[in-house]
C-alpha cells in the first residue's frame, strides 16, 4: 500500500462511536477505491461507504480503508446536483484496492475511454473491480463482464440488456466471480 494511503495517515478511518465491539486480531486493512462518475448516483455511492466507516467505528481498528476517486482528482457532481470533493485521481489507485465504478443515469455513457482503459488495466494485473448503481454498464463498456456472473438494480436490467444485449445480469442482489 502506498505510504499515503495507509491507515496511519487515514485517522478518520476510525471515528471515535457511543458503541464498540473492540476486534482483537484483525487482519490488515482492506482497501477499496471508489470511482465517481459524473452525474453518480449519491445513495448507492453512500450506501457501499457508509458500512466500512460503521464497522470500523464499531471495532475500533481500521478493518476497511477507502479512497475517494475521480478521473483527474477533481470534484464530481452527483445526479442531486452536490459535488463532492476526492482524494485522488484514479491512476493513484493502489494495485492491491478494490476499485468500484459509481455510476448513475447515465452509466451508459459517461466513463472515459481513459476511464475505461484504467479499468482493465487493473483487473488484467490482479486488481478486483466491481460497479455501484450503474456501474455494471461502465464495466461493461470496458469488457469486464464478458463471460461473468454479475448483476445491478432490478429497475436497471431492462435497459442494461437493451443495450448490452449479449450480457445477462443475474436476478441476486450480489455476486462475486473472481476479480469481478
Amino acid at each position: 500500500m502506498n505510504p499515503a494511503y495507509s491507515a496511519s495517515n487515514r485517522p478518520d478511518l476510525v471515528p471515535a462511536g457511543a458503541f464498540s465491539y473492540p476486534v482483537k486480531a484483525p487482519r490488515d486493512t482492506r482497501w477499496f477505491g471508489f470511482l465517481l462518475l459524473p452525474q453518480f448516483t449519491l445513495l448507492a455511492f453512500s450506501a457501499a461507504l457508509d458500512p466500512l466507516r460503521i464497522a470500523n467505528q464499531l471495532a475500533q481498528k481500521p478493518l476497511y480503508g477507502w479512497l475517494v476517486l475521480s478521473e483527474d482528482g477533481a470534484p464530481v457532481s452527483s445526479s442531486s446536483g452536490i459535488d463532492i470533493s476526492v482524494h485522488a485521481a484514479l491512476r493513484d489507485l493502489p494495485p492491491e484496492a478494490y476499485l468500484f465504478a459509481c455510476s448513475g443515469n447515465n452509466g451508459t455513457k459517461v466513463a472515459s475511454a481513459s476511464v475505461l482503459s484504467h479499468l482493465r488495466h487493473h483487473v488484467r494485473f490482479g486488481g478486483h473491480a466491481g460497479g455501484i448503481c450503474t456501474g455494471a454498464a461502465t464495466l461493461a463498456r470496458a469488457g469486464l463482464l464478458d463471460g461473468k456472473q454479475f448483476t445491478l438494480h432490478w429497475e436497471n436490467q431492462p435497459g442494461f440488456i437493451e443495450t448490452f444485449p449479449q450480457l445477462v445480469p443475474s436476478s441476486h442482489r450480489f455476486e462475486r466471480d473472481g476479480t469481478l
